[in-house]
């Protein structure tokens, strides 16, 4: 048995114990703070909902969350999937599965030099699709954060969908077809009626997925609006300069009636690409795959190059020029 499987093993034991201790009354959500949780020799499995800076974090486990100690497992994120164990000092994480997917960004630390300042900072784990929050206006439609989610979705081994909000406030929606003709799912959400959400909650039924965007743009009246109450705290977007205020100060888990999983994350108005190289940035553009033969040097990357293929195509009209600049951005700044 794989280490997958093996997890999902465990995770269904845990389901079976929780539910036979509930029939004993024995109920683990009695004393979601408690060791009580977890007999001596019991090992659960469960997934991360939240971290805290503190060294500890909070596990769902079946449909209760539990407060637990990260042990040794430092950079636990949400969506991790982990063991619980009690242990002398209470619950503790003991063992952490390989993660299948994950939805990272690089972070600067100012106080070191160059290179070495850059760090990996998972956002979150294990997720099936990334929802691309986007907003028609307040904070205003901009596609060069949309294309770079889609890259670190696709360095991550996750599926892309983009959910544009407050449509109702402007008559200049955003055309999305250069997204649309990429195969990638696009939903509009009307803040007067919430017309959208329900297409949305069908979209995501069985479903992890983690909402991601800037500030202010409705990632968390979104989630509201997708379990049924005011889970997520909301905020209005700033009047200087439009940008939104932070309402979401880290990722948190919450759970949908219909079996989906939502991970809520901060807004983030900047999304520094994590160990992409220059060379390798043309493969994260799908649309550049059926012009790159027809460039002169096989390793063509499609910028001052002669004779390239994808650059004829973009001058043609065969391929978006918004997304080519897109491109040329990113790879100046890789």
């Amino acid at each position: 048995m794989d280490k997958t499987n093996w997890f999902d093993a465990k995770w269904e034991n845990s389901r079976a114990q929780a539910a036979d201790k509930r029939r004993k009354k024995r109920i683990l959500h009695s004393s979601p703070n408690s060791a009580e949780a977890i007999s001596t020799d019991d090992e659960y499995a469960g997934i991360v909902a939240e971290t805290f800076g503190h060294g500890e974090c909070t596990i769902l486990m079946e449909d209760t969350r539990i407060r637990t100690s990260k042990g040794i497992f430092n950079n636990l994120t949400v969506g991790d999937r982990v063991c619980v164990a009690k242990e002398d000092e209470g619950l503790v994480v003991s063992k952490v599965m390989p993660r299948r997917s994950k939805l990272v960004r690089m972070r600067f630390d100012a106080t070191r030099i160059s290179d070495a300042g850059k760090e990996e900072h998972v956002l979150a784990a294990n997720v099936d699709v990334a929802l691309i929050v986007a907003s028609a206006i307040s904070p205003r439609f901009t596609s060069r954060l949309v294309d770079r989610y889609l890259i670190a979705c696709q360095y991550g081994q996750i599926s892309s969908a983009i959910c544009v909000t407050k449509i109702d406030l402007t008559p200049n929606v955003p055309d999305l077809s250069d997204y649309t003709q990429l195969g990638v799912k696009v939903f509009f959400v009307d803040g007067r009626d919430s017309s959208g959400v329900s297409e949305l909650r069908d979209f995501l039924t069985g479903k992890i997925a983690v909402l991601v965007g800037k500030s202010g743009v409705g990632k968390s009246t979104i989630c509201n609006s997708l379990v049924g109450d005011d889970k997520q705290r909301v905020g209005e977007v700033s009047e200087h300069g439009g940008r939104g205020r932070h309402t979401t100060s880290n990722s948190s888990l919450i759970q949908l009636n219909n079996g989906g999983i939502i991970i809520d994350t901060p807004g983030i108005r900047a999304l520094g690409l994590w160990d992409i190289a220059t060379d390798d940035l043309r493969f994260y553009f799908p649309e550049f795959t059926s012009w790159s033969p027809t460039c002169k040097f096989r390793d063509c990357r499609h910028l001052s190059e002669a004779e390239c293929g994808v650059k004829d195509a973009v001058e043609s009209g065969h391929l978006s020029k918004a997304r080519y600049e897109s491109y040329v951005r990113l790879a100046s700044q890789c």
